[in-house]
């Protein structure tokens, strides 16, 4: 009698290819998942470091007549003046960081971040009209809910060739009042801080003012000054 024939228990070449091409799609997809969850979880901690930021300066201005601080302090010795977010650390509005580096001054998307300088560096330049270093009477600013007071600054920037970070020292304070909005992150935009301290993520805007877009740099006479 012929022998009565087994079921193959095996794959064939064709079944395991495409298993294997199953299993590389499923991982594609997950891996394009963890890096959207990761750059999502960048912007929320971006977003965040301001609201920080916009909480110590309106705790300042509550404990000085309404005023945010200059963007420098003009009586101090040089050449380590101390600049606005030195000014918060250290009048108690803002923890001191620890080894020196500060991380609510520092977005993720910071190509800078984790480098051996980044403790002077500051992924946010200070917008403040008048002299730099005087206050900033925060009920003269004109449209608070769209004036820039704080927005990501690092990275290709064409109004700045020699520093393209805002400081804590030295020559590179870089308070800016010209500009835009750089698509620093990959959703093409940045988070910026507005006069009314609400934070708001803004699509990229290489030049401001514009007048397709209700958000500005600049100060008229009113501005400048005191109540």
């Amino acid at each position: 009698m012929p022998r009565s024939s087994q079921p193959s228990l095996g794959f064939t070449l064709v079944e395991l290819l495409v298993v294997i091409s199953i299993i590389a799609v499923l991982a594609g997809l997950l891996l394009a998942v963890i890096q959207n969850s990761r750059q999502t979880a960048k912007g929320v901690i971006c977003a965040n470091n301001l609201r920080v930021i916009g909480e110590a300066l309106g705790r300042y201005a509550a404990d000085h007549n309404g005023t945010f601080p200059p963007a420098y302090d003009k009586d101090a010795e040089p050449p380590n003046y101390p600049v606005w977010s030195a000014a918060l650390v250290s009048a108690g509005y803002l923890p001191e960081p620890d080894k020196g580096v500060h991380p609510v001054f520092l977005c993720p998307f910071d190509p800078e971040v984790g480098s051996e300088y980044d403790f002077l560096l500051r992924s946010y330049a200070y917008n403040i009209p008048g002299d730099d270093s005087e206050p900033v009477f925060v009920n003269n600013v004109n449209q608070p809910s769209r004036t820039i007071l704080l927005a990501e600054w690092y990275g290709t920037d064409p109004y700045y060739q020699e520093y393209d970070h805002a400081m804590w020292d030295s020559d590179g304070w870089s308070w800016r009042r010209s500009g835009g909005i750089y698509p620093h992150h990959p959703n093409g935009g940045s988070n910026v801080l507005f006069y009314d301290l609400h934070v708001e993520f803004v699509k990229a805007v290489i030049d401001l003012p514009s007048p397709d877009v209700p958000i500005k740099w600049s100060f008229d006479e009113l501005d400048f000054t005191e109540p």
